[in-house]
């Protein structure tokens, strides 16, 4: 099959936002972490220059207020050397004594020129002598007559002491102030201490502070104290008088490093380097990472659920507008798109479409349910799928219609095969227990012409050429021109049909009764109602024609009622004029049979004309023996037993068999002209005539002999025992009154 145009679902309006809206969220993402990452690291940053501003800070107030203390020191110092040089000779333990009290020292020695302790305020160390590299024998030889020294250890006793040395004539005095409480309070503001206390705070894991020469002279970890930064990268940082900072491997775990230049009074003094731990940074940034990442999901999911349920409804959508429900196949939307795409293209090849009509699917519908006739199409779609997929494209129409898209064919011989195909396929059974054993089933042909640029236009033929289709003998018609005038006609009778069922009275819808003779008597024993029409637009339509409209517009169950009650008006005239025993026939089609209310409205319109039952006689074909049987033979025994006779229209012809007219409550046979016409030929149609007319008598039917025309006709009949009759031999069918004036006249 070459049929190429397909309708689907675009993905496009699908697949892109979802990309589109992945990759905006995996961007975003990745920069909510990267600022997450970025904020964290500008944190231990600052802290990181926090710690070194308060270290530089505490440094130089470490600074200042050592110079303040020795400043104060050395004034006192030199107050009380001015005043020990004035008591050169009292140099007795005593005064020494007093002198330190009454100026506040904590040591006085006088040494005499070569450097002896000869006398000391507290008796010590009396006799000991200043030997060479030691700071008192380093005044003794210099030339300077005062020093003041800076806070030291004493040599003989360890303590701390801030000395000065005053020159005399007959030696020199050294006088101290114990430094030890001095040293303690500035040793709060001891860089070491100081590095430790940084260490302490929970992030930082060790802090380092580095001399100009980049060696280390304090740490939090005692261990670094006196190496030397060797690293290009790292030497350029501390070097540098910025912050620089950097995440690097120590010990095998990643750190955030920052070197920050500490400044005393506006001169560098060394770099300060804060290594801090990275896991709870780490950490925080992985479940930053993670919460993104869970978030990024649940919305992508959300929006991809949302996309997903759009895209499934559509493709719902899709499928309820291209593809029939019951069958799977594609529709009749389906079908227009196709024919519509291919009507643009300049045709390469001969196209036709072949519309096939499931005939008798209504009746399945009524007489099994509708389960079985959904049953039968789901079989039949089935079959016709398989027999034409490789070939040709099947849709389903409508309920009870397929379509056959043929792209390529030769010749009409061609087509005329593909329809007698799809007839043998109808004619394999479907089913074997509770369904009829094949479909019938008709074709439309639509050759799809170079001047076709309107789907609809085709569809509509291929239905005009399916309205011209007739039985199993004719399954199938090819579309002509001829057929729209027809179709044109078809409609005005329909309207007319209509017009007139809701306005009885307009004279448009008449009957004509035709009499029916007792071959005996040559008396009238009956009339056959037949329903005419006539319209001042149409002039006279012949039953066959308006009776098939009504039939295929479902109008034929108004009509049915119409003519009903207008017989039993007329059964009510005949019974008025004394003619009680007459019966009024009235042909009752199968669709009427089937309707759940049919007896009770046989009754009804019984009652309303007021006649009695037996004045009505119904007329039925074989054609409702292939219905449900049991149903209808039930409806049939009701009608009998309400008074109403059955009678047994154009026997002989249609799909009954003796076996089922033995079983049928029916009271009267009517045998079909076809029979009588032969009556005048010597030969088997006479034999199978007096068959039927001997099996209907030993059933205890009565026989009535239509289309009769003849005398020799009449004559035979009435020699083999039949028991009416009805033709133009004796009347054709007449008005009301001419009916009623040949009733009259019979009687004389």
């Amino acid at each position: 099959m070459s049929i190429q145009f397909r309708k689907t679902i675009d993905l496009k309006p699908y697949v892109i936002p979802m990309v589109l809206i992945l990759a905006t969220f995996a961007v975003t993402n990745v920069l909510v972490v990267q600022a997450i990452r970025d904020y964290y690291y500008r944190l231990l940053e600052e802290q990181s220059i926090q710690y070194a501003q308060s270290y530089a800070h505490s440094i130089t107030k470490t600074t200042q207020a050592s110079e303040v203390i020795n400043e104060l020191l050395e004034d006192k110092l030199l107050s009380a050397s001015k005043t020990m040089a004035l008591h050169d000779g009292q140099v007795s333990e005593d005064a020494l004594g007093e002198l330190a009290d009454s100026l506040g020292l904590d040591e006085i020695y006088f040494y005499n020129s070569e450097g002896e302790i000869v006398s000391s305020n507290r008796g010590q160390y009396l006799g000991w002598t200043a030997y060479p590299d030691h700071p008192v024998f380093d005044f003794l030889i210099s030339d300077l007559s005062v020093l003041v020294e800076d806070i030291r250890e004493d040599t003989e006793s360890g303590n701390l002491y801030k000395y000065a040395y005053i020159k005399t004539p007959t030696g020199f005095f050294q006088i101290g102030i114990q430094a030890q409480r001095v040293e303690e309070f500035l040793s709060a503001f001891e860089s070491q201490r100081l590095l430790h206390d940084i260490a302490l705070t929970e992030s930082v894991d060790t802090v380092c502070f580095l001399d100009h020469n980049l060696v280390v002279q304090g740490s939090s970890n005692p261990d670094l104290v006196g190496i030397q930064l060797e690293q290009a990268e790292l030497v350029r940082a501390a070097q540098a008088n910025e912050i620089y900072s950097s995440i690097t491997s120590l010990n095998g775990r990643e750190v955030y490093q920052v070197y920050v230049p500490v400044f005393v009074a506006n001169a560098k003094t060394g770099t300060l380097v804060i290594t801090q731990s990275l896991e709870k940074t780490r950490m925080v940034i992985t479940r930053a990472t993670a919460l993104g990442t869970l978030t990024v999901v649940i919305v992508f999911t959300a929006l991809f659920y949302a996309l997903f349920t759009t895209y499934k409804q559509k493709r719902q959508l899709h499928n309820m507008a291209y593809y029939h429900g019951l069958t799977g196949l594609p529709n009749r939307s389906y079908l227009h798109a196709v024919l519509e795409n291919n009507l643009k293209k300049s045709p390469m090849t001969k196209r036709a479409l072949l519309l096939i009509h499931f005939r008798n699917f209504n009746a399945i519908n009524h007489v099994f349910g509708f389960h079985s006739g959904d049953r039968v199409l789901r079989e039949l779609g089935r079959k016709l799928q398989q027999a034409f997929q490789d070939r040709h494209e099947l849709f389903h129409f409508s309920s009870s219609r397929f379509a056959l898209l043929v792209d390529t064919y030769e010749s009409r011989e061609d087509l005329v095969h593909l329809a007698t195909e799809i007839k043998r396929i109808a004619k394999v059974p479907l089913f074997s227990n509770d369904l009829p054993q094949q479909i019938a089933m008709q074709v439309g042909i639509v050759e799809i012409e170079d001047w076709y640029n309107d789907p609809d236009q085709i569809f509509t033929n291929a239905s005009l050429a399916l309205m011209h289709t007739s039985d199993d003998s004719n399954p199938y018609s090819f579309f002509n021109t001829d057929m729209e005038t027809q179709l044109r006609r078809e409609d005005l009778i329909e309207r007319e049909l209509r017009s007139s069922l809701a306005q009885p009275n307009s004279g448009t819808l008449y009957l004509e009764y035709q009499p029916i003779v007792d071959l005996k008597t040559n008396k009238i024993v009956a009339f056959e109602a037949l329903a005419r029409m006539s319209s001042e637009k149409l002039g006279f339509v012949s039953p066959v024609e308006f009776i098939s409209i009504a039939e295929r517009k479902q109008l034929i169950v108004d009509l049915g009622d119409w003519v009903l009650r207008t017989a039993c008006q007329f059964a009510h005239k005949l019974s008025s004029a004394g003619y009680d025993n007459l019966r009024v026939a009235v042909n009752i089609s199968v669709t009427e049979i089937l309707q759940q209310d049919f007896f009770e409205k046989i009754r009804r319109i019984v009652e309303d004309s007021g006649v009695t039952p037996a004045s009505l006689e119904l007329e039925i074909t074989e054609s409702v023996i292939m219905y449900d049987f049991e149903e209808v033979n039930s409806t049939f025994q009701r009608l009998r037993e309400l008074g109403v006779k059955i009678a047994l229209d154009d026997f002989g012809t249609g799909y009954s068999s003796f076996a089922r007219i033995e079983e049928l409550i029916v009271d009267v046979i009517k045998i079909d002209k076809h029979f009588v016409d032969k009556i005048a030929y010597k030969g088997q149609s006479n034999s199978i005539l007096n068959g039927l007319l001997a099996m209907s008598h030993n059933l205890g039917l009565q026989v009535v002999a239509e289309g009769v025309e003849t005398e020799a006709q009449r004559h035979y009949l009435a020699n083999h025992n039949c028991d009416m009759m009805q033709g133009y031999l004796y009347s054709k069918p007449l008005r009301e009154d001419l009916a009623m004036q040949k009733l009259t006249a019979s009687d004389l």
